[in-house]
This record gives structure tokens, C-alpha cells and sequence, in this order.
């Protein structure tokens, strides 16, 4: 009986971790779908444009990180 709950928890603690890790994926990609899709409608004229959004969007990347 001991061993079948901790086989239970064990199952849980797995669906959990694989959840957590498809959440965290599926962040990540929305913040680089949206950094590309911001680089094509701005058109990216300057350098410092440019540098500047790079920085924004690893900035907020960092964050959700964290």
C-alpha cells in the first residue's frame, strides 16, 4: 500500500514538472514569435533601434525567467 502512494505521488510530481516545462517553453517562444514579428513591422531603420529592442526583449526575457 506504501509503495503504490508514492507511486502516485511520484506520477503527480511528474505531470507537474513536464506542465511546468511546457509552460516555460511556451513563454520563451512567444517572446522571440514577438520580438521577430516587432522587428518586420518596425522595419528596423537604425542601429540603435535595433540594439535597443534587442536589449528590451532579453531584458524581459530575463524577467520571466527569474
Amino acid at each position: 500500500m506504501q509503495s503504490a502512494k508514492k507511486a502516485a505521488e511520484s506520477v503527480k510530481e511528474t505531470a507537474a514538472n513536464v506542465g511546468a516545462s511546457a509552460k516555460s517553453g511556451m513563454e520563451k517562444t512567444k517572446a522571440t514569435v514577438q520580438e521577430k514579428v516587432l522587428f518586420i513591422l518596425i522595419g528596423i531603420k537604425g542601429c540603435f533601434q535595433k540594439s535597443f529592442l534587442v536589449f528590451f526583449f532579453q531584458e524581459k526575457s530575463r524577467t520571466n525567467d527569474v
